[in-house]
């Protein structure tokens, strides 16, 4: 959907709407002094409300039961975060492993290392700029 890793490892099960296809960037999760530590979107214009596609939401409706299977394996290690992506423990995800994670999937796939691939993609896909430009933030 081209949310940049900080908005993706900070995204909260409350700001995603499954039933309407949509999810609100509010916050991001960002290494700051050597501590992990959610923090609001830079600006207010940075606030982001974005359409779900279809299969993602599906994705995410599955995904949604993964923390309850891992909340009774991590028992009293559990964290109770909020956030959508999560260690098996619920804690926040280290970025760097995130991204590794995400270049290791992006390799099986063979497709872009980069979040730009989002805007690439919906360019070839021919959809309009005012549409394209939303899901990756861009102003232009």
């Amino acid at each position: 959907m081209g949310l940049r890793r900080g908005e993706a490892l900070g995204l909260a099960w409350e700001d995603v709407d499954l039933d309407r296809g949509r999810l609100t960037v509010r916050q991001a999760l960002h290494r700051v002094n050597g501590a992990l530590r959610l923090d609001p979107v830079k600006t207010d214009t940075s606030v982001a409300v974005l359409p779900i596609p279809v299969p993602v939401v599906s994705i995410l409706r599955a995904h949604r039961h993964r923390p309850l299977e891992e909340r009774f394996a991590a028992g009293s290690q559990w964290r109770d975060t909020g956030l959508v992506f999560t260690t098996s423990r619920g804690g926040f995800i280290e970025p760097r492993n995130a991204n590794r994670m995400f270049h290791d999937v992006c390799t099986k796939a063979n497709v872009p290392h980069l979040r730009h691939s989002c805007a690439t993609l919906v360019v070839l896909a021919a959809i309009t700029p005012p549409v394209r430009q939303d899901p990756t933030g861009h102003a232009r």
